[in-house]
């Protein structure tokens, strides 16, 4: 192989390499865990026009939380006494059988898990909770 050909070869390597590594989105994250307890704070109906999912089957409501860490979280991300939204995967707000399946309602408590990211390009902030599964979303299923 003479020179030339085997430096075009490594040139267009190194191109592939680049564009790939460029259009990676998300991962590969790392997280540090904390983990905790969340109190629900408020459950409120989402109005329907507007700001409201218009093409959800029920009436979305908001979910709001805190967070209380059981140890020390020594993360930049981290604020005490913050609220939180608690949404469905996908994003869609829960609905009422969502609530009363989960037992969600204000002063209800969950153990849970605080994942704060630590490297990478993912979702900085993550909850994982006991007792609430976020991807059932039976609502959205016609009957």
């Amino acid at each position: 192989m003479s020179c030339r050909m085997l430096l075009t070869t490594l040139l267009v390597t190194l191109l592939v390499t680049q564009a790939a590594q460029a259009q990676r989105v998300g991962g590969p994250c790392s997280y540090a865990d904390f983990p905790g307890k969340i109190a629900i704070v408020a459950v409120e109906p989402v109005p329907r026009v507007g700001a409201g999912a218009p093409g959800l089957p029920y009436q979305p409501h908001r979910v709001v939380f805190t967070f209380t860490p059981t140890g020390a979280v020594n993360h930049v991300l981290y604020k005490p006494a913050k609220t939180y939204e608690l949404t469905l995967a996908g994003g869609e707000a829960p609905g009422p059988a969502f609530l009363k399946k989960y037992g969600v309602r204000p002063g209800a408590q969950f153990k849970t898990e605080l994942h704060l990211i630590t490297a990478g390009t993912c979702s900085p902030i993550v909850f994982t909770f006991h007792g609430i599964d976020v991807h059932d979303r039976f609502e959205l299923t016609p009957r």
